[in-house]
């Protein structure tokens, strides 16, 4: 598995918890997968995301847990 530095900025994961459980719909593409993640947008949600992004998320320790479908 390839290391990734994490270069969101606070500030977004701060807004994406606030906005979130407000809105209709949350999408993202590429790696917004692992900022939804960081953010706890995804968890008990269905999500789905490329191999390597999905083993990212799963596998690191410090982004929340989801429910992961194989």
């Amino acid at each position: 598995m390839v290391a990734m530095k994490d270069m969101t900025p606070k500030e977004e994961i701060e807004f994406l918890k606030y906005a979130a459980p407000h809105a209709k719909y949350v999408m993202s593409v590429c790696a917004g997968s692992a900022i939804l993640a960081k953010a706890g947008v995804l968890d008990g949600k269905r999500a789905t995301t490329n191999k390597l992004l999905y083993k990212t998320i799963v596998v690191s320790s410090n982004l929340p847990s989801i429910f992961a479908l194989h």
